[in-house]
């Protein structure tokens, strides 16, 4: 019981650090907003975006080569309840935090652009087709008990969301949901690509990009914010991420 106790205590203490911290970031977006510093307001908001929301994980398909089928396929449940319920409870913060990014997104450039953004409704077919590429490692034997959890996503009309990276850039962020507050974080890597599920609604990417030059010098671009608008219907949406930066 003692243990259970201090438990509660330090997980309480770490919420405590966390809100005060994304707190003190809104005020000081707040500030320099105020003072006509649109830039500077910009970079606040998306820290305190990225502080205050919290963050669950995209499971590693790589998992299904070794975990029992059950169990891989709790885990995938778990990853489903967070995308569409989150933590239940939304931070008293984000709401302004998403309302201070969209009003200085406008007055701030980014070397950072989604582009070719497309959507496809899929039928209940290609939807099972995706979701097994997604949840199964190739050569991994498909579980047939995910059908029943694909159509049951299929109905309640979440879509996937792919989004690939270009040459020499790896990208890290979140995608955020609007309504629950709580987001899903990400490490794309040069070339390669990653794939989320979103409820319809309003969401927010928010990422930065990272190289590495020839002397090993290590470049992080500051981070970049795009709505994201998921579509009524269960669909495949797919973006490409690109970064424009001459090193002087």
């Amino acid at each position: 019981m003692r243990k259970y106790l201090l438990w509660i205590s330090l997980l309480l203490s770490i919420i405590t650090v966390f809100c005060s911290k994304t707190s003190d970031l809104l005020q000081k977006a707040k500030a320099s907003e105020s003072t006509g510093n649109m830039g500077e307001a910009y970079t606040h908001y998306t820290q305190a975006l990225l502080e205050g929301s919290p963050s669950g994980k995209i499971p590693d398909f790589n998992r299904s080569k070794f975990l029992e089928p059950a169990l891989w396929k709790k885990e995938v449940e778990k990853y489903i309840l967070w995308v569409t319920t989150g933590t239940g409870r939304k931070s008293a913060n984000i709401n302004s935090i998403i309302e201070g990014i969209k009003r200085c997104a406008h007055s701030t450039s980014s070397v950072n652009t989604l582009f070719n953004l497309k959507d496809k409704e899929l039928t209940s077919e290609e939807y099972l087709n995706l979701w097994n590429k997604t949840f199964f490692a190739p050569n991994v034997p498909v579980n047939p008990d995910h059908a029943g959890l694909a159509s049951g996503n299929y109905i309640r009309k979440l879509s996937f969301i792919t989004i690939k990276g270009t040459k020499n850039y790896t990208y890290e962020g979140a995608l955020v949901n609007e309504e629950t507050g709580c987001s899903t974080g990400f490490i794309l890597y040069a070339e390669g690509n990653v794939t989320f599920l979103a409820p319809p609604g309003k969401h927010i990417l928010v990422y930065r990009s990272t190289a590495e030059f020839p002397d090993r010098k290590v470049w992080r671009s500051p981070y970049s914010t795009v709505g994201l608008d998921i579509p009524e219907k269960a669909s495949l949406v797919t973006a490409e991420l690109r970064t424009s930066v001459s090193r002087k």
